[in-house]
């Protein structure tokens, strides 16, 4: 293999591997995002499930 095209081989390795890990970092951005919206809103649910069973309680006590 002579320099000049061992020389373009390596040029384009290292442009397809920067792509290549670019393409990699937004989809773990992405994911992450994701994941985070699910937190949230696991976290809302959770929220409006406490509150729900205090009223539950809250009125039984009320009851009694």
């Amino acid at each position: 293999m002579s320099d000049e095209t061992l020389e373009q081989v390596i040029g384009w390795s290292i442009i397809l591997g920067v792509a290549g890990s670019l393409v990699m970092c937004l989809n773990l951005y992405r994911q992450v995002g994701n994941l985070e919206y699910k937190v949230n809103q696991l976290d809302s649910n959770l929220n409006s499930a406490v509150q729900s069973l205090s009223r539950d309680v809250w009125e039984m006590k009320s009851k009694q």
